[in-house]
């Protein structure tokens, strides 16, 4: 899923346990409610912020710019 900067909450989709952020441009992102936290981030180029994990069943973040790619995964 793509998202525009924002603040959202995901729903984990029941069989996936793993999300991954891509950061596709400069930004600043906060993932509040993950496993691997990040407060206010400062994303510099594109990077891949994967194996992180829902702590519960809604995971929680934002961002102030640019594109942000969310994966859900089982593996």
């Amino acid at each position: 899923m793509f998202f525009l900067p924002g603040s959202y909450t995901l729903n984990k989709i029941n069989d996936k346990k793993y999300l991954a952020f891509i950061p596709l441009n400069e930004m600043n992102l906060t993932l509040n409610d993950e496993k691997y936290t990040l407060d206010d981030y400062h994303v510099n180029y594109p990077i891949s912020f994967s194996s992180n994990e829902f702590v519960g069943n809604v995971g929680h973040f934002n961002f102030d710019n640019g594109l942000l790619c969310v994966i859900q995964s089982n593996d």
